[in-house]
């Protein structure tokens, strides 16, 4: 996609893909996100592998994050997911150790590909099914 405002030079701002599926299938995701915008922008990296879903637990997993050159690995657990709606959008949220809870809304692009847009932090990434 290109970027294209009155008065602002063109800029390749990223890419469509074709949506065929509206569901989520059950099983072992790997998460990656960057962060956007703030001091942080471009330093912050987070990697995951997300169960959907384990057990009693939604979505739950391990994950490491990158931040500023020091990589920190982490457990993810207690987390969220809701009903994806008829257009394929849903969110989820995943609880860091220390009470951070980060926030996610996703769209299904395929039955084993979510496109996710970080709310909290701000950040945007991949899901796919492993």
């Amino acid at each position: 996609m290109l970027r294209s405002d009155a008065g602002a030079a063109n800029v390749a701002m990223g890419s469509a893909d074709l949506q065929s599926a509206t569901t989520v299938a059950n099983g072992l995701y790997g998460l990656r996100a960057a962060e956007l915008g703030g001091s942080s922008a471009g330093t912050r990296a987070d990697l995951a592998l997300l169960y959907v879903p384990e057990g009693t637990c939604q979505i739950c997993g391990i994950g490491d994050r990158d931040g500023a050159s020091t990589i920190s690995s982490l457990t993810l657990s207690a987390g969220s997911f809701t009903t994806v709606d008829s257009f394929g959008r849903g969110t989820f949220s995943l609880n860091e150790p220390g009470s951070t809870t980060m926030t996610y809304i996703f769209y299904v692009v395929s039955n084993g590909k979510l496109v996710v847009i970080g709310e909290n932090p701000n950040s945007d990434g991949v899901m796919n099914l492993q």
